[in-house]
């Protein structure tokens, strides 16, 4: 292809040949990139946190963020004697002085953007996977022999977003994986949750019954798609998982510099796709916020800048 990725178009028979847990009819054919993969995520994290342990790096966990205050943000709960330093309060009472700060809150980053003067267009959404196991073990579905998919078929589910501007409000169809840390095989139909605005009062909690019925419908799109793809894979379950996504309107990330104040960086919106990225983002946050600088300053990351947004209020009135 035009970006220099290596991959085989196989068709039914190939398919068959090559990875039997998966079934083509005649009229479809699969695209393989030898160099996909997963992440093994639990595994990820740990090391992530180890390594900042090594750095003798403090933690404060279990303790949420209340407010962060400076000379050009002005938290509503915050008072702060050193305007020299951002104030990161936390709800435990401790207050963490420091020079630069990433907000990675993920959905949380929603209810607390008021408190530092900025409205960005973000939608939660309370998405939903489950995983199936196979019929027997004649067939291998684990990472070894398996290669990651994302069925390019409708899932038919009419999402709240459709018709709008949001690029959540399409039919992305699914993705999956095949069993790596959890047993049985992952499957989803992406971005298909209701949606919210507030992590505290996810759709499970504020509307159990609306819930219920939209997992229904997900399942039933998944079993569908098993007796079309997955002839080795049963059709019930094994179980399920929740999981919030922080989509942006153009399902690009956001990652910039507070307009008032360069030492605060926004690092949010990663629309369900964010995770696999994780080594590239770390490396463009950090730079960021050691940097101070915008990422709207360059071509190559203007991208995920805060400019895009033209109606994007900050404190003081101003406007990026």
């Amino acid at each position: 292809g035009k970006l220099g990725l290596k991959y085989d178009i196989l068709g039914p028979d190939q398919i068959q040949k090559s990875f039997p847990q998966f079934s083509l009819r005649s009229d479809e054919v699969a695209i393989y990139q030898e160099d996909a993969s997963a992440v093994r995520a639990t595994a990820s994290i740990g090391a992530v946190w180890r390594e900042i342990r090594k750095l003798a790096a403090s933690q404060n966990s279990n303790s949420q963020v209340q407010c962060i205050t400076g000379d050009a943000i002005q938290s509503i709960e915050g008072i702060c004697e050193d305007l020299q330093s951002l104030i990161v309060q936390l709800q435990s009472g401790v207050r963490v002085r420091c020079g630069a700060v990433v907000l990675a809150m993920g959905a949380y980053t929603m209810p607390f953007l008021p408190k530092i003067g900025l409205d960005i267009p973000l939608i939660g959404t309370e998405e939903f996977c489950a995983y199936f196991q196979p019929k027997n073990s004649s067939v291998d579905h684990s990472i070894e022999s398996m290669p990651v998919f994302i069925p390019h078929f409708e899932h038919n589910i009419e999402v709240e977003l459709a018709g709008s501007s949001h690029f959540s409000g399409l039919d992305w169809g699914f993705y999956g994986l095949p069993q790596v840390e959890i047993g049985g095989v992952k499957i989803a139909a992406h971005h298909t949750g209701l949606t919210f605005s507030d992590p505290e009062l996810r759709p499970s909690v504020a509307k159990p019954r609306e819930t219920a019925k939209r997992k229904e419908e997900i399942l039933a799109s998944l079993r569908h798609l098993i007796s079309h793809l997955f002839p080795h894979l049963d059709t019930k379950p094994t179980h399920a998982l929740h999981c919030l996504y922080t989509s942006s309107i153009d399902h690009n990330f956001i990652i910039d510099v507070h307009p008032n104040d360069s030492r605060l960086t926004i690092a949010t919106g990663f629309s369900g796709h964010g995770f696999k990225f994780g080594p590239a983002l770390g490396d463009l946050v950090a730079s960021v916020a050691l940097e101070g600088k915008s990422t709207a300053d360059k071509a190559s990351t203007s991208l995920f800048s805060l400019a895009r947004f033209q109606n994007n209020t900050v404190a003081g009135g101003k406007s990026t």
